[in-house]
């Protein structure tokens, strides 16, 4: 992804790849109510990380912040989680960010590159930083930028680069979320976005099949058979039957819930 620059859209002055990516610092700036600048060390290895966590003392989970970068700091500075400078704060204690950072709000970057700095910062002192992928980091990573805001559709326009080429495998944030799990056990509880459909279920995969089944059909391409059940309505990014029915989905009942519970044991 391109360095974020100002408050004013965000002038690139390049793009961060992998291989340039390796052993810097980058600066990162917020133009909004918190007019925050923070660094973030770049690394050159993200590996996959469990599908399995023991639970923690501390547990601490928000969801789709949209890029509403001073409302996840307001968070994490009233859980504790991080201290005025944004370092990590939380001991031993783990973060769960279950989905949809991105998209609708102006600083969906700031937010990705805190969660990436807080990621490593969090594992140096016995925690955790769980990174969950829901549908709009899918949607960016496959280059459906219906949702973006206005200053990140102006800077498609200004570098000529769609939003999956700005998350292409080959830049630092692109690849990252690439690494990440759509689905993840914390001792008993089931951490997903959306959820698990009857069609997924029927399956029978384990939570390590689908988030690989997940991960290797990130990004911009044709997906049929079990690659289309996971990446839609059905899958752990869109279902959405724990809520409410779609035309493809009922409304979950109380044994199909019942059953996801006991399939995943937890």
């Amino acid at each position: 992804m391109v360095l974020p620059a100002g408050d004013r859209g965000m002038p690139v002055r390049q793009l961060l790849t992998a291989e340039t990516a390796r052993h810097q610092l980058l600066a990162v700036s917020v133009g909004d109510a918190t007019w925050k600048r923070f660094s973030v060390a770049l690394r050159v290895d993200h590996p996959v990380p469990s599908s399995v966590w023991p639970a923690p003392e501390r547990l601490l989970v928000t969801s789709d912040l949209e890029g509403n970068f001073d409302v996840l700091v307001r968070i994490l500075r009233s859980q504790g989680v991080v201290d005025e400078d944004l370092k990590w704060s939380f001991g031993n204690g783990h973060l769960v960010m279950l989905g949809d950072t991105v998209d609708r709000g102006n600083y969906a970057t700031q937010c990705l590159w805190l969660i990436y700095q807080l990621e490593a910062e969090a594992a140096a002192v016995g925690g955790a930083v769980h990174m969950i992928l829901g549908n709009h980091e899918a949607m960016n990573l496959a280059g459906d930028d219906r949702y973006l805001a206005p200053k990140y559709q102006w800077l498609q326009k200004e570098t000529g680069l769609k939003i999956d080429e700005l998350f292409s495998a080959e830049s630092e944030l692109g690849r990252w979320l690439r690494s990440k799990n759509p689905m993840e056990k914390i001792g008993d509880r089931l951490f997903v976005h959306g959820g698990i459909g009857p069609m997924v279920l029927e399956k029978g995969w384990s939570m390590d099949e689908i988030n690989q089944l997940v991960r290797a059909n990130l990004g911009p391409q044709e997906l049929e058979g079990d690659a289309d059940l996971v990446m839609s309505s059905p899958g752990p990014l869109w279902y959405r039957g724990l809520v409410e029915k779609d035309d493809v989905e009922p409304k979950a009942s109380a044994d199909h819930v019942q059953r996801v519970l006991d399939h995943f044991g937890v």
